[in-house]
This record gives structure tokens, sequence and C-alpha cells, in this order.
């Protein structure tokens, strides 16, 4: 057998392994832990490839591929579904550019359309599974044939044709005729009710990760995006553009100008809004405004011709000035979350958007310490970066467990929402829990009914996560407490 047949078959083996592995986790373990466990195995697989001399990557793989079983642990780790959604996406992301085929020889200088096309490029050649290595990659002519194993060939091949054709019609007729059906499982020597899905799961997962180990480690690293790295447009247009988008900008700071981190009363007489009604209009609309001038931005730059160096300096000079109003919209905006914050509570949507726009903050500065000192081939890697550390922060300081402290300290309130508070995950259970005894009689039994019908039994063993498993005391304890002392 050829080198590169050797290869192809050993990562087509890879792939069936963990697509075993799959079908087995996902039966035998909760669904958030099945993740992690199964994240791990893969990236124990990759690692034991690049032991072997099966493949070879960069050393940057190694920590790409660390800090994926850093967000994969995090899966596990909490219980918002919001949180475990960015973990497990955030996962992927990182195994993805650990591989050859996705990472520049400088990470640091990757750009957007480095990153796009890596998550492009993945996408499809998973979806491709074996067919790429079946025609590209293995040398038909150096696998030894003779006139058994030719005949033994054609036959296998003509039931991967022919069983699907048998398994759609057979189901049809048996759903028709009972008599038939119940001869069809008499004849059967396996349940196909029982085999299928074990079929069907391993099957997808080999396929998806045979494509991927394919296009990540099979053929040429990447060596560059295959676009030009800047236009060929004046900066009378490009400055035009974005001239037109600064006096907007302008335009709406002066307006807003005399209220934008006013008082109440006088929000009041100007708007004839009331402050709560004057935060929550402008928040979310002030963040998408913000988070699309960004990519505006770096657009513009990448169009401009360079050979222009005044008119690259006059843009500069213009973007700079967008950056600033961006930062008094965007300071406007938090404002306002603050405003509806302290006026309706805390939310899973108010947070992370809250999140966002720190994000967003960070991502203004980051531009203008790069792409306006000509150093745009930094900006997208050092973005991903602080997603990443903002994302981990949100592990770190579990954002159920900050929106329950955040509402409870408001318990007095007329406004106070006790069935948000129990309808948010485990992770927000010891918080409620050590707030009990001192809420008012009424809110800690609307508290203690909710998390008894929040947590029953049943609910409370649908699923596993590190902080549901430290939450049953706390169930408990609360369970307790409705029976004590609530009618």
């Amino acid at each position: 057998m050829s080198t590169g047949n050797r290869r192809t078959a050993t990562l087509v083996g890879s792939a069936l392994l963990l697509g075993v592995a799959a079908d087995i986790v996902a039966r035998t373990l909760p669904e958030r832990l099945s993740l992690t466990v199964w994240i791990g195995l893969s990236l124990l697989v990759g690692f034991l490839l690049v032991r072997f001399r099966v493949v070879s990557v960069p050393r940057a793989s190694f920590l790409l591929a660390g800090a994926a079983l850093l967000f994969a642990i995090g899966i596990a780790g909490r219980d918002a579904e919001a949180l475990g959604v960015l973990d497990l996406l955030a996962a992927l992301s990182l195994i993805v550019l650990a591989a050859p085929r996705s990472m520049p020889a400088r990470l640091g200088a990757a750009g957007v359309i480095d990153y796009a096309r890596a998550a492009i490029h993945s996408a499809a050649s998973s979806l491709a599974g074996l067919v790429p290595a079946a025609v590209m990659d293995v040398d038909w002519r150096a696998v030894p044939v003779n006139r058994r194993s030719r005949t033994l060939g054609a036959a296998l091949a003509g039931l991967a044709l022919v069983v699907p054709v048998l398994l759609i019609f057979g189901s049809l007729l048996a759903q028709a005729d009972p008599l038939f059906e119940r001869a069809l499982r008499s004849l059967l020597i396996v349940n196909l009710d029982w085999l299928l899905p074990h079929v069907a799961t391993i099957g997808v997962a080999t396929w998806l990760v045979a494509g991927f180990l394919r296009w990540g480690f099979v053929g040429r690293p990447y060596e560059g995006p295959l676009v030009p790295t800047s236009g060929r447009i004046g900066f009378p247009a490009i400055g035009a553009a974005i001239g037109a988008v600064a006096v907007l900008f302008l335009a709406f700071v002066a307006v807003e100008a005399r209220y934008m981190f006013a008082g109440e009363s006088l929000v009041r007489s100007l708007t004839g809004m009331s402050y709560a009604e004057y935060a929550r209009r402008g928040f979310f609309e002030l963040t998408w405004v913000t988070g699309l001038s960004v990519p505006l931005l770096l657009l513009a730059d990448w169009l401009l011709d360079r050979s222009d160096i005044r008119g690259v300096r006059a843009f500069r000079g213009i973007s700079a000035t967008v950056i600033l109003l961006l930062a008094v919209i965007l300071g406007s905006a938090f404002f306002r979350m603050r405003l509806y914050v302290s006026a309706y509570g805390q939310t899973e949507l108010r947070l992370y958007v809250t999140a966002f726009m720190l994000l967003l903050a960070a991502a203004l500065l980051w531009f203008a310490l790069t792409v306006l000192r000509g150093h745009r081939e930094r900006f997208a890697t050092g973005v991903f970066v602080l997603a990443l550390l903002t994302l981990a922060g949100l592990n770190l300081v579990n954002p159920d467990a900050m929106i329950a402290r955040t509402n409870l300290a408001r318990a007095g309130d007329a406004r106070f929402d006790a069935g948000y508070l129990t309808s948010l995950s485990a992770d927000a259970l010891p918080v409620i829990e050590a707030a009990l005894p001192g809420l008012p009689a009424g809110t800690r039994c609307a508290v203690s009914r909710g998390l008894a019908r929040r947590w029953d039994a049943r609910h409370a063993g649908s699923a596993w996560s590190l902080s549901r498993a430290r939450a049953t005391d706390a169930v408990a304890r609360a369970r307790a407490g409705e029976e004590r002392g609530c009618t």
C-alpha cells in the first residue's frame, strides 16, 4: 500500500472510530457531557495522529486545541443554554483554526478573509465527506486487485445500492399491511428500530469527521488569501461615503446631546417619554449601529487606493472621527441599558447584549490601534481573541448567577418577577437559595414554589451539567422551605 493510501486509510479509520464514539457517548451520557467528552476524544485522536506522524501540524495548533478543550469543558460546566451554545461554537472554531489548511503562516496576521475562508471551506469539506478522499487521494492503481476481490467489491457495491431501496420499500409495505409487517419482523435477525438510529449516528459522524480530517490535514498548508489585499477605489468616493456616515452620526449626537446622559425629569420634559421608555427604545438599535459600522469601516479601508498617501491620511482622519462618534453612541446605549435594568431588572438578553457592547468597545479601540495605524492585518485576529476572552469571562462570572443576584437585590420592588427568576438555569440556584431566608414572606413562597415546579424530579434528571450536580442540595432546601412555611 502506498504512503498516500495508508494515510487516507488511517484518517478514514480515525473518522470511523470517532463516529462509533459519537454513538456511544450520545446514548450513554447526558447531552452536554456527551459533547464535552466527544470533543475531548476528537482532540485526543488528533494528538495521536500527530504523535505517530500520520499528519503534521504547527506548534500553534496545540495552543488552539488546548483552548478548544477549555471551552468544551465549559459546555458541561455551566447550565445556561446560551452560554453552552457559545462555548460549542468557540470550541469548533478553534478546532477548525488548528488545522494546517486553515492556519496562515502568521496566525496573528490572519484577516477577515482568512477566517471566512476557513469557515466556508471546512463546512463544505465536512459535508463532502469521503468523496474527495476517494476521488482525489486514493491511488486505486496501487490497491492490489485479483479476481476474488473484484467480485467481492462488485457484490458489496450492489448491496450498497440496493439496501436503501429495500429499506424504503419494505417500510412502506410494512405500514400498508400489519400481517406483512409481522412476517417481515420475524424474518429479520436484528431489530431495525434499534439498529437504524445507531447506523445513522455512526454514518453521519464518520462522514463529517472524515471530510474535515481530509480537508484539514491533506494537501498544501494555507499560504494566504486568494484576493488582493487592497482595492483601487480613490479617496473621493470612499471619503464621501464615510464622510456622509460621520455627518449622520454627528447629527444624532448633536440632537441627543441635551439628554443623552440626562436625568429623568429632563428626559421626560424633552421627549415626553418615561425614563424606562427612553431607555428601552434605543439600546438595541444603537448597539446594531455600532456593530455594523466596524465592518463598514474595515471594508472601506480595504477598498481604498493605497497609492494616494494624502487620501489615506484623510481617510484615517475621517475614520477616527467616526470611531469617536461611535464611542459616544455606544456609551449612550450602555447608559440606556443600565437605566432599563434598574427599572425592570436583568435578563439573559440584556446581559449578553451588554457583554457584546463591551466587546464592541474593545473592538473600536483595537481598530484605532491597528487599522488606523496601517496594521489592518492584525485586526481580525485581535477581535477573535477579544471575543474568546469575553466568552471566557462570561464562563467565569456565571451570567445566570449575576442575573439572579441583580434581580434579588430589588426583590421588594413591585416589578420583581419571581417567575423569571425561577426559570433561570441551575447556575443561579446557589445564589437564589442563599437569598431565600432574607426575602419577604410572599416573595419567598413564590420563589420556593417556582423552584419546586421548575426542578421537579423529571426535569432535574433530563440533563446534566456540573452546575446541576452541585445544585441538588439547594433544590432540596428550597423545596423543604416551601413545604414548611408556604401555603
